[in-house]
């Protein structure tokens, strides 16, 4: 991106704004300061007169000579910026754009234009390292919420999610569900894992850490289907948030197990029946038990 334009020996910092247009125009005029102590005097405003100057801008063809900021701003704003503005649908035509984006719209390619090159908006948190503007304020925002934001409010619903517990963003959270709790579902018991395809959900069924050789007959998981359980890390899981066992009993009971194995009351100290029926299992033997009767009643 090409830094100011307009009059580049005496700006400093991010470019100057030129106007966007007649409303621009005006509001340049409570902008940025220009730095102009490597000018012979003091030039106080807009129109403080100076040394009458060639536009400065790549290829302009234009013979005049401008004695004011504000003569050489109305130029560059009514000929060149005006210029690039209607070059949709395209690219951005800025001296030294690097933007490969693809505009449709005039108000796109406006936005774009205002916000990059005009008057860049940047992120102004303190010590920051993005030092790109942004497209637009939405995307500044995310940003700073993303990266400069401790809390995390939003947080995954789906209660046995392991892969990350909080977002700061809700569109965070939203791609987060799409991926790991789409439409194709893992059809195994237990298991809260969808995928945005078909692919993904074969990937996620041959990976040993999510699913292995285990099967858990504590109370109403013994009548349901398989789960296969991955010793370790989702039988455990398992244990601790749906039959509450407290986490030392359910790792000493999983160090009992071979491969493959099952999960009994058998593996645990005699007498030992503090423990959860798991409620995922009471509902899904009672729906069984629903379809069963509305099939005979057929």
């Amino acid at each position: 991106m090409n830094s100011a334009l307009i009059c580049p020996s005496f700006t400093s910092g991010p470019p100057a704004t030129l106007g966007h247009l007649s409303a621009i125009r005006e509001s340049s005029l409570q902008g940025p300061k220009h730095d102009v102590s490597d000018l012979e005097g003091s030039y106080q405003s807009m129109d403080e007169k100076f040394l009458p100057r060639l536009c400065n801008w790549p290829s302009c063809k234009s013979v005049t000579l401008y004695g004011t900021i504000r003569d050489l701003q109305n130029h560059q704003t009514d000929v060149h910026v005006a210029a690039i503005l209607k070059g949709w649908p395209g690219s951005c035509s800025w001296p030294g754009c690097n933007s490969k984006i693809f505009f449709k719209t005039s108000n796109r390619l406006e936005s774009h234009v205002y916000n990059v090159h005009i008057t860049p908006l940047c992120c102004t948190v303190a010590g920051c390292k993005h030092q790109r503007p942004f497209e637009r304020q939405a995307d500044l925002e995310r940003h700073v919420a993303s990266r400069h934001t401790d809390q995390r409010k939003y947080k995954c619903p789906y209660p046995r999610c392991r892969h990350t517990r909080t977002f700061s963003r809700k569109d965070k959270l939203k791609q987060h569900e799409r991926t790991y709790h789409g439409q194709f579902a893992c059809q195994l018991n237990h298991c809260i894992y969808g995928f945005l395809s078909k692919e993904k959900l074969q990937n996620h069924d041959s990976r040993s850490w999510e699913h292995g050789g285990h099967e858990c007959h504590l109370g109403s998981c013994g009548r349901t289907e398989a789960s296969r359980f991955c010793r370790y890390t989702t039988l455990r899981w398992h244990l601790e948030d749906d039959h509450m066992i407290p986490s030392e009993a359910a790792s000493q009971a999983i160090k009992k197990l071979k491969y493959p194995d099952t999960l009994t009351s058998a593996h645990f100290p005699d007498g030992f029946s503090d423990f959860r029926d798991c409620e995922g299992c009471i509902k899904k033997l009672k729906e069984a038990a629903s379809g069963k009767e509305e099939k005979e009643e057929k």
